[in-house]
């Protein structure tokens, strides 16, 4: 009979370390990353004390404070579990209640914002950084998928799943679990490619993410295929003012190659960069000028 009890003790107890984390956030003085918010933090005080309420009605209900009535009016398990399903589903702490202090936003929110694609790449990693530090990371990396999944064709959509795991890989140590989530975006920026081969932030990403993978899983020749695609699809553009982003395939390639111990190659591959990107100082740093 004891069970039930411990696990609503814990509950309240989480529940009450969760609501006195997001009040103490609150509390921090001006110039803190997180502003203050009085109502939501008089709203899981509220909830706290809501909880002791129920607590102490849960208690009464199984004899806690009544021994003696124990003895002639037993409570059957049955009852003690109906007490245990009425506290939670009346004092449950949403697990979203805090999300949006850090990030400022929810988790909605911020994905049909970098869904939009609006803003420049330092917003949107900003943006990021907001929704792994605000704990929605996998919130917002499911509504990828689901996004991808209903649009599989969409390139776009496949595109947008591969860079949501990179960014949730940014949190993310070593190990098993990172090389599942770093196998999911190469697989993403795959299927972006099969629907549009010359899709070249889609081959950017891939190439980029697998020169970073360890050299054990023999990814580098990958990697250095991929970016020599990207130069080829590149050099085919007429233009007399390519992006100044196309310099980064130059700059990697040959670093690739010069960590492979291929020093021609990789100087071949520096210069030519610098020729069509003159002013590249990354370029001609690794040229030695």
């Amino acid at each position: 009979m004891q069970g039930p009890l411990i696990i609503v003790s814990s509950l309240v107890l989480s529940a009450g370390m969760a609501a006195g984390v997001v009040l103490w956030l609150h509390a921090q003085p001006a110039g803190s990353p997180v502003a203050p918010a009085s109502t939501e933090a008089a709203e899981l005080a509220s909830r706290l004390k809501q909880l002791e309420k129920d607590l102490a009605e849960l208690r009464a209900v199984a004899g806690e404070r009544a021994p003696q009535r124990q003895a002639t009016q037993p409570v059957s398990d049955a009852q003690i579990e109906a007490a245990v399903q009425r506290f939670m589903s009346k004092s449950a702490v949403p697990a979203s209640a805090g999300k949006a202090v850090s990030s400022g936003m929810t988790a909605k929110q911020a994905y049909l914002q970098l869904l939009s694609g609006e803003g420049s790449d330092q917003d949107r990693m900003d943006l990021w950084t907001k929704v792994r530090k605000g704990g929605q990371i996998d919130e917002v990396v499911k509504m990828f998928e689901e996004n991808a999944k209903m649009s599989p064709s969409d390139v776009g959509a496949q595109f947008g799943l591969g860079s949501a795991y990179i960014m949730k890989l940014q949190d993310m140590p070593p190990g098993m679990d990172a090389g599942i989530v770093a196998n999911k975006a190469d697989k993403a920026f795959d299927r972006a490619l099969e629907i549009d081969a010359n899709h070249w932030d889609a081959r950017m990403m891939k190439a980029t993410a697998l020169s970073f993978w360890p050299p054990m899983f023999g990814k580098q020749a990958e990697a250095i295929r991929n970016f020599e695609v990207l130069r080829k699809q590149q050099e085919q553009v007429a233009s007399a003012n390519p992006p100044k982003k196309f310099a980064r395939t130059y700059l990697t390639l040959g670093n690739l190659y010069s960590q492979q111990g291929k020093a021609d190659k990789a100087k071949e591959c520096w210069t030519r960069g610098l020729e069509l990107f003159p002013d590249d100082g990354q370029l001609r740093k690794q040229l030695g000028q």
